[in-house]
């Protein structure tokens, strides 16, 4: 979703990272659409290799 949101936003689509922003405001608190944000990645979703920088 992430990643998702940052791609559109360089797109001059901001509707996705603007929501974001708000729903990270309240970080602990479950709202009706959170499920989208509490699923597990599909396939193509998964990170199976990080690049630490160091």
């Amino acid at each position: 979703l992430v990643a998702s949101a940052i791609g559109d936003a360089e797109s001059q689509d901001y509707d996705k990272l603007e929501a974001a922003f708000i729903r990270w405001q309240q970080p602990f608190d479950w709202h009706d659409n959170d499920a989208l944000w509490a699923a597990t990645p599909t396939g193509s979703e998964r990170v199976t290799r990080t690049f630490c920088g160091t």
